[in-house]
């Protein structure tokens, strides 16, 4: 049952927002700065048990987000393909901001999505300074292959020094992260226990302790369908489709992969699991999947428990 009074959709742009209250069709336009935002929260506030719902925009909702759950105001940043999809299924394909709104707002009330969690500053700066790691360990892959390919002495003098550069900063970012997360008890914690699964290193504990924060609070139907690796199914009438994973978190996915590729040949149950499927037929990247999903169910547990790695017999 659904115990929002009032569903608010939140159409944001860099510099402006619009937001429309579903049940009275009232709609304001603020602008991105505090004061503003400050404006639209207590706007928000005054409506009986508000539900908001926004899109995801590269951050630009970080600000408002914030003074919303400061506020203790119900929020869901939603994932713009699935709005897309939603708004096609009412044959709606006209864009306004105001409609944009509108139909975030009908989301809310229809969809009726989980109000996420407050992320605390702590882990907001972690997340930050790991996504920064990732970006320059890709920049790094990627100056590493123009090298190869290039046989001007030229480009690589030009090649080299960014490359030593981008180890350093790399180096410099990575200390930090570990400094943040020896600062949280808690938070080091989760990382330490989830490094006694065989295949799981300190790299994909930390991106799982930064990104999955709601690991070991779901339970694994949830858990699975949150990082998308829960099998969908693709059935109609006679016709049996093969099930696929879709949607979830990207970087939990690409963390969760290379310690499945581990764990299928340095974790015994897991090791047992992947080559039972392998005999079974199923492809490669079919069984992995498969693992990754097995291993996240295992995390899963133990966080919960509070319960450190143990071998298992795995069905």
């Amino acid at each position: 049952m659904n115990e929002h009074n009032t569903h608010i959709g939140i159409d944001l742009a860099k510099h402006s927002f619009d937001a429309v209250v579903l049940e009275t069709g009232e709609h304001r336009t603020f602008k991105t700065t505090r004061g503003e935002i400050t404006k639209a929260v207590r706007w928000i506030a005054k409506h009986e048990y508000p539900m908001v719902v926004m899109e995801a925009t590269g951050n630009y909702e970080a600000d408002l987000v914030d003074a919303l759950h400061e506020a203790k105001i119900d929020l869901a940043v939603m994932n713009p393909r699935w709005i897309r999809k939603f708004a096609e299924s009412f044959g709606q394909l006209a864009k306004t901001d105001k409609i944009d709104a509108t139909l975030l707002a009908e989301y809310a009330k229809r969809m009726q999505p989980h109000p996420q969690e407050t992320t605390s500053k702590a882990l907001k700066t972690l997340r930050e300074l790991v996504t920064r790691r990732n970006q320059i360990v890709q920049i790094r892959t990627q100056e590493a292959g123009r090298r190869e390919h290039v046989r001007s002495k030229e480009v690589q003098r030009s090649i080299q020094p960014l490359a030593k550069q981008l180890d350093k900063q790399q180096a410099e970012i990575e200390k930090k992260i570990q400094e943040h997360i020896n600062d949280d008890p808690d938070f080091k914690g989760r990382v330490k226990l989830m490094q006694t699964v065989p295949g799981i290193g300190e790299t994909t504990a930390m991106i799982l302790a930064v990104e999955l924060p709601e690991l070991g609070r779901c339970n694994r139907q949830e858990i699975a369908a949150l990082v998308g690796v829960a099998p969908i199914n693709r059935d109609s009438g006679q016709l049996k489709g093969r099930r696929k994973t879709r949607a979830g978190r990207k970087k939990v996915r690409t963390g969760l992969y290379m310690a499945a590729v581990s764990a299928s040949r340095y974790n015994p149950p897991l090791r047992a699991f992947y080559k039972r499927l392998r005999a079974a037929g199923k492809p490669g990247l079919v069984a992995l999947i498969a693992v990754m999903r097995k291993l996240l169910v295992i995390l899963n547990s133990m966080l919960a428990r509070n319960e450190l790695w143990r071998e298992m017999k795995i069905a």
